[in-house]
Order: structure tokens, then C-alpha cells, then sequence
């Protein structure tokens, strides 16, 4: 996102996230799908990857931006990807809750009366 705020220097993007930045790891549809989508492309291209930096090949064109997260965040967010994800494939009974962060009582202990 924050690309692409640099990118189109606007808070409204032209299209959805996802589309204008492909993210290369994810292998959601067939990589010559990506790359026709790609060279479509009329702006600047900005891709997302995972991949550690020694795992990317590195050339003198592109521009390499590094971005990091608070661990924190990045734990809820996962959190969050996996409810969704547990939410959708088990057609909602799971509460909308991600299975590996428990939910605490007021207590203090984990409550596992949740499926958590």
C-alpha cells in the first residue's frame, strides 16, 4: 500500500490493491496470467514478495524498497488472515476467530471453550 501511495501520489488507487501490484509468492493464478497482466500495466509496476532479499535477483533498473513491520502487527494481522480464512472454508462456524491465538478469560487463562 505504501507503494502504491507513492506510485499514483493519491489516496484513491484506480483499481483494487491487488491488482495493481502482484504479489509473485502468493501463486494464486498461473504465473503467465502475472506476467501478461504485468506488461498490460501503464504505470509503474510495484510488486510484493516475501522472498528474503539474497532470494531476489538483483538488477540496476528497478528501485528496491524495503518495508518492515512491528512483529505485533504482523501477528495480528495474520490473525486476522486466518480467521478469514477459517470463516469462509467452514462456512462461518467458526466464529470468525484465527485457530492458533487463543482467546484469554478475564481470568488470565486461555479460554478454550471457543475452539480457540
Amino acid at each position: 500500500m505504501l507503494c502504491a501511495l507513492l506510485v499514483f501520489d493519491a489516496v484513491e488507487l484506480p483499481a483494487p490493491l491487488s491488482e495493481l501490484s502482484t504479489w509473485l509468492d502468493m501463486r494464486t493464478r498461473p504465473i503467465e496470467d502475472v506476467r501478461r497482466a504485468l506488461e498490460d500495466q501503464e504505470h509503474r509496476r510495484f510488486l510484493k514478495t516475501h522472498t528474503p532479499l539474497d532470494g531476489v535477483p538483483f538488477d540496476d533498473r528497478p528501485t528496491y524498497v524495503c518495508v518492515g513491520r512491528d512483529p505485533r502487527d504482523a501477528a495480528l494481522s495474520m490473525n486476522h488472515h486466518l480467521a478469514e480464512h477459517a470463516s469462509a472454508s467452514d462456512g462461518g462456524a467458526g466464529g470468525g476467530r484465527g485457530p492458533h491465538l487463543a482467546r484469554r478469560s478475564r481470568s488470565g487463562g486461555a479460554d478454550r471453550t471457543r475452539g480457540a
